[in-house]
């Protein structure tokens, strides 16, 4: 099944850490990936979820899949986390999304 990065022409590769799955595109490594979806299995809140990891001249961008919009609230530091922690503080940007990849809500780190 060949899967797009919404709107990218770019096929999708995935990596599944524990029940976290991580779509990226070759901008970013499967190290990368395989990061993202470790670091955010080990949290206190750590669910199962779709991510989609991307990077362009303005830093990494992740999406995230939630259900609802309720689901939202608690996504605020995550860039701000994932910049320190993984991406040696180069920017991120987080989107939140519905099923159909529409933008709820997004977040920066800088």
């Amino acid at each position: 099944m060949l899967l797009f990065f919404y709107g990218c022409d770019e096929e999708l590769q995935n990596e599944q850490v524990n029940e976290i799955t991580v779509y990226y595109t070759f901008s970013v490594t499967q190290a990368q990936a395989q990061q993202l979806g470790a670091y955010l299995s080990l949290g206190k809140n750590a669910e199962p979820c779709v991510l989609y990891l991307d990077k362009n001249e303005h830093g990494f961008i992740i999406k995230r899949v939630v259900k609802t919009e309720k689901d939202t609230s608690n996504y605020s530091s995550y860039p701000r986390k994932l910049s320190r922690d993984l991406f040696k503080k180069q920017p991120v940007i987080f989107h939140l999304v519905d099923e159909q990849h529409n933008s709820i809500k997004k977040f920066t780190s800088h």
